[in-house]
């Protein structure tokens, strides 16, 4: 925690020096401190269990993966979130190993000891893209976080996506939100630098920020959909669930959890059988 709180001063001091001299640079960096997972430098390996390991290349990069069971008709993928890594989901592997599937995960970008620096949301939807074309398709997804959210804009782009089953626990659903948290957390309140900040999003993907969102996918996600979130998450909103769930999409199913957070969440044993009995 004071190694965290060390780091978010120093950002904001950066930021803010830079912002003397040129407020394009002060945004710059401002994207890529919001795209750097820099816990990852304090990364702690974790044992797996009962997984081949694969080793996988994207965009360059070395990216560590695993695979448990045998080969089946039934395939899944765990997605992990940003500062998070495959290792800490091996829990819903083996369970899914038990329920017939052939399961994978992978460490994204810049996390876990694949290689990289940044990680955004295009270049994670396009790495799941990537893996679901050489190692899928895949008959489910289980995500976390801004897994949820890559793997969501993955899917609006696939067609016939009606078998797909995919469980959303805590997405990022709203970048916008998440965004401007960032702002308050680094004390970014220049709107040039804001500015200039949202231009590398343009320049990298060509979207809107309102693009890389749940509700502009929603409606391209055919497949039965578990949609769960804790009331007292702190990182993303459960409001971005409770607006969507008024929507009254046929295939989404919502379920709310208390005093869980972003994190404990996964790990809770009631969330754990509802994601198995989804499944």
């Amino acid at each position: 925690m004071k190694v965290q709180k060390f780091l978010i001063s120093y950002f904001r001091v950066k930021i803010r020096l830079l912002s003397l001299f040129s407020k394009q640079k002060a945004g710059n960096a401002a994207f890529e401190i919001f795209c750097t997972p820099y816990s990852r430098f304090f990364y702690k390996a974790i044992e797996v269990s009962n997984a081949q390991t694969l080793n996988y290349h994207f965009e360059g990069l070395a990216i560590s993966g695993y695979r448990w069971g045998e080969k089946s008709s039934k395939k899944a993928l765990i997605v992990h979130g940003f500062r998070s890594d495959a290792r800490k989901f091996q829990h819903f592997a083996l369970q899914l190993v038990a329920k017939g599937y052939e399961v994978y995960a992978f460490d994204a970008p810049a996390h876990g000891t694949s290689t990289g620096k940044t990680l955004n949301a295009i270049t994670y939807k396009n790495f799941v893209s990537h893996i679901d074309k050489d190692f899928g398709p895949f008959d489910a997804y289980i995500t976390h976080s801004f897994g949820g959210l890559a793997t969501s804009l993955h899917l609006a782009e696939v067609p016939s996506n009606h078998y797909i089953k995919t469980v959303l626990i805590a997405p990022a659903a709203n970048s916008q939100i998440l965004i401007e948290q960032f702002f308050d957390e680094m004390k970014i309140f220049d709107k040039k630098v804001q500015e200039y900040f949202y231009d590398n999003i343009k320049r990298l993907s060509g979207k809107n920020i309102s693009w890389f969102s749940l509700a502009r996918c929603a409606p391209h996600m055919h497949g039965p959909v578990l949609w769960i979130h804790d009331l007292s998450d702190r990182i993303t909103p459960v409001s971005d669930a409770q607006l969507l769930q008024q929507k009254g999409y046929p295939n989404f199913r919502f379920i709310f959890t208390n005093n869980l957070g972003h994190r404990r969440i996964y790990h809770d044993e009631n969330v754990i059988a509802e994601v198995m009995n989804f499944l």
